[in-house]
């Protein structure tokens, strides 16, 4: 089951790139530890967070994961607790990461999303300031790959 765990992270790294969310806190100690390691990170109500995405993310894997922080280890998504469980085989967790990444995607090439930014948080503020023009159909991408997010990945 381990392997099974760890190949479904592997595939997705939804948790690091912003889709999931934007940062992580961070403990003094740590944040000391991956300011020397490369990795941004900035200071938001009185806190040092690691801002997503991770610097530290190459292609969908952690280079440092053994050296993760607490808030990375200890998030788990709805898709990793339910395969751990056996609420899903591997296939359909694999499957349903395939199908997050396929919406994020979806978004960044619609909102033309730079490279580096969080995807979902990049077009959730284009398409609340008042300046920019999205479209309809860039609109609904985003609503649909944040719903996907919410039901599959967070279950919420």
């Amino acid at each position: 089951m381990k392997d099974a765990l760890q190949r479904l992270c592997l595939a997705c790294g939804l948790c690091c790139d912003g889709s999931i969310f934007e940062v992580v806190a961070l403990s003094g100690a740590e944040a000391e530890r991956l300011s020397t390691q490369g990795v941004r990170l900035t200071v938001r109500r009185g806190g040092t967070v690691l801002v997503q995405p991770c610097a530290a993310l190459e292609g969908t894997c952690c280079r440092l994961y053994a050296q993760r922080p607490q808030g990375c280890r200890a998030f788990e998504c709805l898709v990793l607790r339910r395969l751990s469980n056996g609420g899903l085989d591997e296939s359909e967790a694999l499957r349903v990461v395939r199908e997050a990444r396929a919406h994020v995607e979806e978004v960044g090439r619609a909102f033309a999303v730079p490279a580096g930014s969080p995807v979902l948080g990049h077009a959730r503020r284009a398409v609340g300031e008042p300046t920019v023009k999205v479209s309809m159909e860039a609109a609904e991408l985003l609503r649909r790959a944040e719903a996907f997010v919410r039901e599959h990945l967070l279950g919420t």
